[in-house]
């Protein structure tokens, strides 16, 4: 049903939205990881354990899966056992309400959402499989780039800076300068 996802988190979802923006959304969050090539899924793990999981020991240690995702070697590993830090209280639950894909016919705010081709965690599996709800939909839109990896999306040899800033702020912009709330891209 219409906003089941978003009725479960475990946060209020923030309401009047005039438009959002998601840079390297994964989809079909279950597969993507398992996807992941090394030495991409070891740093990456690595990091969420140092920069999250072990720096919020105080706060997390008594969370369902706190010990486990510690404990981790793989990616996929980590994120079945973030269920609890996250708040959910099932490992279902969780992995439902994190991939996008579910919420995405339901919704009603322009939504720009920008991917890579090469992004080694939002795969371009996942992006096959969500195409046609971009495509039925008047409220999505659906960048995709050759490259750009899983966040940086440098444009420029030196000093690269990320060209999504400063995309994300223009679509944000033209949609609320629009009088007509529904965007005049798409079918649906």
């Amino acid at each position: 049903p219409p906003g089941a996802a978003a009725a479960t988190l475990p946060v209020p979802v923030a309401a009047g939205l005039a438009a959002a923006v998601a840079i390297a959304p994964g989809y079909d969050i279950d597969e993507s990881p398992r996807t992941c090539e090394q030495p991409y899924n070891s740093l990456m793990t690595w990091r969420i354990q140092s920069f999250f999981v072990r720096r919020n020991h105080d706060l997390l240690k008594d969370k369902a899966g706190f010990d486990e995702a510690v404990r981790a070697r793989t990616l996929p590993s980590l994120i079945r056992h973030s269920y609890g830090m996250a708040g959910y209280r099932s490992e279902a639950d969780y992995m439902r309400d994190m991939d996008p894909k579910g919420a995405l016919p339901h919704i009603r705010t322009p939504l720009l959402c920008i991917n890579a081709i090469s992004d080694p965690l939002a795969v371009a599996g996942g992006l096959k499989s969500v195409e046609p709800v971009f495509e039925a939909s008047r409220h999505l839109v659906l960048a995709v780039t050759r490259t750009g990896s899983h966040l940086p999306f440098y444009e420029g040899l030196l000093r690269g800076r990320s060209w999504t800033e400063r995309v994300s702020v223009e679509f944000i912009s033209s949609c609320l300068s629009m009088n007509d709330p529904a965007p005049p891209w798409g079918q649906g």
